[in-house]
């Protein structure tokens, strides 16, 4: 039986997270950890690197090897790493505002990550009203006009969930539509091929035809090969029944 796991070792703080991330990794952690209350903090401020680790030596380990060792040592890094209310919003707009979907985005990829930049707005009291939503959501999709339109014509009103359903129909089809594309094309160079090998094999079993008709006839004025067995003998090679193997033009003990 798999054994539980016990969560002993705090979240690390890095580049790929933001700090209120972490935070948050930090009270997850505290509510699944086995690790005794009085180690946390201590453990917390063992994982940090760089800058962070330099505020949490300056705490004594007596300060943090208590019950509140934890919110000691975040109440000290809030004072360098936690941004302001309003920084924080300002932050969450600017990532919603300024994303744009690229051409080697997937649609359906691009509207998840829409809709989680804008939840981070929405946390700051920064709703917009369902139409703005919407025409943002197309706006910052990279569309052709052609698309475009295309998307609005499909939008039976001005509402966020259906412009978000309409992209989604038109590209999960168009993605369909240039899959069957690139399978014709894949089945038409394979036809295409395979037709040409024909004909070259066609070519060659035709010439070699020819070399046989083209010597039988120079043989026909003679006999015939000699009968075994009441049955005219034949080239192991080729089938003639004009000449043997030791006369045959396809013998490459010949050609050689």
């Amino acid at each position: 039986m798999a054994t539980a796991l016990s969560y002993k070792n705090p979240p690390s703080l890095t580049k790929e997270k933001s700090y209120q991330q972490w935070k948050n990794e930090v009270k997850m952690w505290q509510l699944v950890t086995e690790l005794d209350i009085k180690k946390r903090g201590l453990a917390l401020a063992l994982s940090l690197q760089g800058k962070p680790r330099e505020v949490a030596l300056e705490i004594t380990p007596e300060d943090l090897n208590v019950d509140e060792g934890v919110d000691k040592l975040i109440i000290e890094l809030d004072k360098l790493f936690e941004k302001d209310k309003t920084d924080q919003a300002y932050a969450a707009y600017t990532a919603f505002d300024k994303y744009h979907r690229e051409s080697s985005i997937k649609m359906c990829d691009y509207i998840i990550e829409f809709e989680q930049k804008y939840n981070k707005c929405k946390k700051y009291d920064m709703p917009l009203p369902d139409a703005i939503l919407a025409f943002k959501l197309l706006d910052n999709a990279g569309l052709g006009e052609s698309d475009r339109h295309l998307a609005l014509t499909a939008c039976s009103d001005l509402k966020f969930e259906t412009m978000k359903a309409a992209l989604n129909r038109i590209f999960a089809s168009k993605s369909q539509s240039d899959n069957d594309i690139v399978t014709v094309k894949e089945e038409s160079a394979f036809v295409g091929e395979h037709r040409f090998d024909r004909g070259r094999s066609s070519r060659r079993f035709g010439a070699r035809n020819r070399m046989n008709r083209s010597f039988d006839q120079r043989n026909t004025q003679s006999k015939l090969n000699p009968t075994i067995n009441g049955s005219i003998s034949r080239c192991r090679c080729c089938d003639s029944k004009y000449h043997w193997f030791r006369d045959c033009p396809h013998n490459l003990t010949l050609i050689m």
